[in-house]
C-alpha cells in the first residue's frame, strides 16, 4: 500500500518528502492516541483479572531441525501454538466495515523451539492487511535456530478483517499491541504449570515487522510515546516510520537490521535509508536489489529468499543470542553473500 509516512520533527528526526507526508495523513485520517495497555492480569487470566479469554491450541509441528547460522543456540524442532489475548484496557474502534468493540483481541502464533531451556523471544508485527499465516517460512526459520517467536494479528489491520485495508488509523494502537502481547507471555513464563513456564530469556527479547508492521516496530524503538526498554534489538522490514504524537528520536545504542527492495512500489526505499542513516545505534541495512514490497519476506517464492531468512537469521544470533566474535564474523559474511541479489549499503 502507498503509505510513505513522516517522522517527527525532532532532534536526530529524519523527515520524508512533503509529499509523502501528505499521503499518509491522508490514510489514517487524523490523529490516533497511542496509548499504554491496561494492568497486568494474573497469569492464566484474561486482563482485569477476567477468565482466560481462550485455552492453548497446538497447531501442525514444525519442520525439521536445521542448525542456526552461528551455533549459538541448539538447533530445534519447532513447535506451533495459538494463543487468544484480549487487552480489556483498551478499546477497538470502528472499522471500515466493522463495528466497534470495548476491547482489543490479539489472536497470537506462537513458534516454540521443542528444546528446554529458557530462549531469545521475538515478536513479529504484520504490515496492513497482512497476517502471521503469510510468514510462516522466516518466523520457523527463526525459530528452528532457537528463537521463541510470537506474531499476532492485529484487531483491524489483518488480512482477515473486512474492509483492513481502510483502517491505517488502528496502526497507532500496534505498538500498544505488542507490549501487551509481551506482558501476557512474560505472565506466562512465570505461571507454574503453563507450557512457556521459564522458557523465555527475559534479557534477550526483540521486535520485528514488515511494512507497516515495521513502522510500528520503529515506534517501539524510536519514539517517546511507544518506545519499549525490554526490547534489545529491532529488525525492519521494507518500513517506513508512521507519524506519532511525539518526534521520533533516532538516538540509541539497541542494535537494527534493516531490509528493504530497491522496486518497493508500496513503501519508499529512500525514506528507509534516510532513517537508517539518521540512527545512532549499531545498524546494518541490506538493500534486497530489484526486490518488491513484501514477496521476500512472506511465504512466497522469490530469488531473495534464502538470503532474508539466512541474514536475519544470523543478525539474530550475534545481536540477540549474543554469539560473540564468531557469530559477529557470520553475519558480516551472510550480509556480503549474494551479490547482484543484495548490496550492503554504507552508514
Amino acid at each position: 500500500m502507498h503509505v510513505p509516512p513522516t517522522a517527527g520533527k525532532g532532534r536526530r528526526s529524519f523527515v520524508p518528502p512533503a509529499a509523502a507526508t501528505a499521503v499518509l495523513i491522508a490514510a489514517i485520517g487524523g490523529a490516533v492516541a497511542c496509548r499504554t495497555p491496561g494492568p497486568s492480569p494474573a497469569p492464566g487470566a484474561a486482563p482485569n483479572g477476567a477468565p482466560a479469554a481462550s485455552a492453548v491450541a497446538t497447531g501442525p509441528p514444525g519442520t525439521a531441525a536445521s542448525p542456526g547460522v552461528a551455533g549459538t543456540l541448539p538447533p530445534s524442532a519447532v513447535r506451533h501454538e495459538q494463543r487468544t489475548f484480549v487487552d480489556t484496557g483498551r478499546p477497538t474502534p470502528a472499522g471500515s466495515a466493522t463495528p466497534p468493540a470495548p476491547e482489543r483481541t490479539l489472536v497470537t502464533e506462537l513458534y516454540l523451539p521443542d528444546a528446554g531451556g529458557p530462549r531469545p523471544l521475538i515478536v513479529f508485527s504484520h504490515g496492513l492487511w497482512g497476517h502471521p499465516e503469510k510468514f510462516s517460512e522466516l518466523l520457523g526459520r527463526w525459530a528452528r535456530a532457537g528463537f521463541i517467536v510470537a506474531a499476532p494479528a492485529f484487531p483491524l489491520t489483518n488480512s482477515h478483517v473486512p474492509g483492513a485495508m481502510a483502517n491505517a488509523r488502528d496502526l497507532w494502537q500496534q505498538p500498544g499491541d505488542v507490549r501487551f502481547v509481551l506482558d501476557r507471555l512474560l505472565d506466562a513464563d512465570r505461571a507454574d504449570g503453563d507450557p512457556l513456564h521459564g522458557r523465555i530469556d527475559r534479557s534477550r527479547i526483540a521486535a520485528a515487522g514488515l511494512s507497516l508492521g515495521g513502522a510500528t516496530t520503529l515506534g517501539l524503538a524510536f519514539n517517546p510515546c511507544c518506545r519499549e526498554p525490554r526490547l534489545a534489538a529491532f529488525m525492519v522490514l521494507a518500513g517506513n516510520p508512521i507519524p506519532l504524537p511525539e518526534a521520533y528520536d533516532f538516538r540509541g545504542d539497541r542494535p537494527i537490521l534493516f531490509m528493504h527492495g530497491t522496486a518497493d512500489r508500496s513503501l519508499s526505499f529512500d525514506t528507509e535509508v534516510g532513517v537508517f542513516r539518521s540512527v545512532t545505534a549499531p545498524k546494518w541495512f541490506a538493500a534486497l536489489d530489484g526486490a518488491p514490497h513484501a514477496p521476500p519476506f512472506e511465504d512466497d517464492d522469490t530469488p531473495w529468499d534464502r538470503y532474508v531468512e539466512e541474514v536475519t537469521t544470523a543478525f539474530w544470533e550475534a545481536h540477540l543470542a549474543d554469539g560473540g566474535p564468531e557469530a559477529d564474523r557470520a553475519f558480516e559474511d551472510a550480509l556480503r553473500s549474494a551479490p547482484g541479489l543484495a548490496t550492503v549499503i554504507d552508514p
